[in-house]
């Protein structure tokens, strides 16, 4: 058992050694031969002295210093060999003799298996915006609904001043005073709502990015020290995702779960047929979501620094400064494409929501050029009260 321990600690020893020798010269200090079999020059020293030099197949042949320690180094592997052999046997042969053994032992590695599993449960999206934190997210909700009712209490207000306008003098100062009055109203109660709606979004964010790192950090301190010595889990890679992941979820529960329970309450009140152009707009701004975080996951820019600041010196020493610069350009322009990606939804976004005035203008204007030509509506009353409409949805 030893003997393949070793020999699979040999080979993932020339594995590092060969991605850390690329590009640059590295020096290598080992008590065992085996790890510099793949070494380009090999110095033998001997009390402080160098005795041999040159690759390991040539020391082997000269038959010197070196041979001699690899001699002796290899009889001790096939020691080791032998009295592992020796033990497989053994196990082999009790084994065969009380086959249950085996089957308790595979048994008992599943249950170990699915305990392991289970207890790596992922967490879904919802349930992290909404662990501890259905008590800002329900109000949250509640004051987007609330200001989402404004385009409705806006068309009630319309109509309340059309009717004053129509209605003799003896009623008319009593209507333009409650239209006024319920104006006020209105927009006390609108400002009031926005300012709840995004207060308890941000204390929804902030408490959803707190429990991201309490699991993230959570997971890490239960792994072993071979899970820091890998390059895409080491420490610095570690909290440059957890601050940068984390934060690129802020977007969501701060203003895009606000924009789209304000606007559907809008679309359900007024416009239930037009609800495809909130699922567009979500579904856009999910597109882009899910495009920054795999280019946050993919991209080694950042990565690529760190390690040449921490480094620079020893890139000076080696003089390989033009290939540090090379590989770091070259990780931007692998990045290019999914970047390009995101600034084209970016634009549709962008375009989408300056084009809405336009769209429900078409909308209004179509809806209620029923009412003119059946004489419900003049034409005048018609064009004033859709495009107050019209003003109060783009602002």
């Amino acid at each position: 058992m030893g003997f393949q321990i070793r020999r699979q600690w040999v080979n993932f020893t020339q594995e590092a050694l060969s991605e850390a020798s690329v590009g640059r010269t590295t020096i290598m200090i080992a008590h065992r031969l085996s790890t510099l079999r793949n070494a380009d020059l090999i110095y033998v020293m001997e009390n402080g002295v160098v005795v041999e030099q040159c690759s390991h197949d040539d020391l082997i042949l000269a038959g010197g210093l070196y041979w001699r320690i690899a001699r002796k180094q290899s009889l001790g592997d096939d020691d080791d060999r032998k009295t592992a052999e020796g033990e497989d046997k053994k196990l082999r042969r009790t084994l065969d003799r009380h086959p249950e053994l085996q089957c308790k032992h595979k048994s008992t590695w599943n249950e170990i298996n699915k305990t392991a599993s289970s207890s790596a449960a992922r967490s879904s999206l919802f349930r992290i915006y909404t662990h501890s934190n259905l008590r800002h997210m329900l109000p949250s909700v509640i004051f987007s609904i609330l200001r989402g009712m404004q385009i409705p209490f806006y068309i009630a207000l319309l109509r309340l001043l059309y009717v004053s306008l129509k209605s003799d003098s003896s009623e008319y100062r009593a209507l333009l005073t409650a239209y006024c009055a319920y104006s006020i109203l209105l927009g006390v109660v609108i400002w009031i709502a926005a300012t709840g709606a995004y207060y308890y979004a941000g204390l929804c964010s902030e408490g959803a990015m707190v429990f991201i790192r309490q699991r993230v950090l959570g997971k890490i301190l239960h792994m072993n020290a071979e899970y820091f010595d890998q390059p895409e889990s080491s420490r610095a890679k570690i909290v440059n995702d957890i601050n940068q992941h984390s934060g690129a979820l802020i977007a969501a529960p701060d203003h895009r779960l606000v924009f789209f329970v304000c606007f559907s309450s809008s679309f359900f009140a007024c416009l239930g047929a037009s609800i495809v152009l909130v699922v567009l707009l979500f579904g856009l701004f999910i597109l882009m979501t899910n495009l920054m975080e795999r280019e946050a996951r993919e991209s080694r820019t950042a990565e690529l620094a760190l390690e040449m600041f921490e480094n620079t010196r020893t890139i000076q020493i080696m003089a390989v400064e033009g290939y540090f610069e090379r590989k770091y350009e070259c990780s931007q322009q692998d990045a290019m494409p999914l970047r390009n990606k995101i600034v084209v939804v970016q634009l549709l976004i962008y375009a989408f929501t300056q084009s809405t005035s336009f769209i429900f203008g078409l909308i209004a204007f179509a809806g209620g050029a029923r009412f003119v030509f059946q004489g419900e509506l003049s034409p005048i009353a018609h064009y004033i009260g859709q495009s107050g409409i019209e003003r109060r949805v783009c602002s």
